[in-house]
């Protein structure tokens, strides 16, 4: 029968310089350090793990764009992500038909034509539009865009006046830049929205010349010139 081998520890206690001792049973001794080690290492695994497993959570949900939900139930700030919303599709807005003018625009400055050429007309033959019954009564002007085919669809534009006064170029509205004697296309004008036939009445401002000639020019709602027609008065 083996001897069993004991371990005996000794301590001061309570400062006195006494020396105190017991005995403890080495294989006992060896268990308790075995079980100790053993159990601290075990929670060292376990919070690694679930550490681990936390940070996988947190980039699994980050990645398909859902909130993280923290260990408090609190959705966290940083890991809301914004899920894009596709563009918002923009309607085409149809302008409304204009009436006669409240406003008359201002035109302090008149522009003279890079090229003293006239600007060739767009033939009238080969536009789906014609204008009618041109006429200028005081300082208002009056016209009707009139359709020429068999469709019933409504037609939204612009359109852009030019006056010939003595020897300048006025364009109206105001803000309208002309190349060539042509206004470009900015997206600004008298706007018109009709089926069969449209009457237009715009209020022409005050010219310190004398007013020669008048060209009304169409757009469409993408810039395409339709339409250009010139009365001399």
């Amino acid at each position: 029968m083996k001897k069993k081998k004991n371990i005996t520890i000794m301590y001061f206690k309570n400062k006195t310089g006494k020396i105190h001792s017991f005995e403890v049973n080495s294989l006992s001794l060896i268990t308790i350090v075995i079980t100790i080690m053993s159990s601290v290492l075990i929670s060292l695994i376990s919070i690694i793990f679930f550490t681990h497993l936390y940070f996988q959570d947190y980039q699994l949900l980050s990645q398909l764009g859902l909130p993280f939900i923290g260990h408090k139930g609190e959705i966290t700030p940083e890991t809301k992500v914004e899920v894009p919303h596709e563009e918002t599709k923009k309607e085409d807005t149809i302008p409304l038909p204009v009436t006669k003018s409240d406003t008359t625009p201002n035109v302090d400055a008149t522009q003279k034509p890079d090229v003293a050429q006239k600007p060739e007309e767009i033939k009238k033959e080969d536009s789906y539009l014609a204008i009618e019954n041109f006429k200028l009564e005081g300082s208002n002007l009056y016209y009707e865009i009139v359709r020429k085919d068999n469709k019933s669809d409504k037609i939204p534009g612009l359109s852009i006046i030019v006056l010939k006064v003595d020897d300048n170029l006025v364009a109206l509205p105001q803000g309208i830049i002309l190349k060539d004697g042509i206004p470009k296309w900015n997206k600004k004008g008298f706007s018109f929205n009709f089926r069969y036939r449209k009457q237009v009445v715009i209020s022409i401002p005050k010219q310190t010349g004398t007013i020669t000639e008048i060209t009304v020019y169409l757009f469409d709602n993408s810039g395409k010139l339709i339409l250009s027609s010139t009365k001399a008065l």
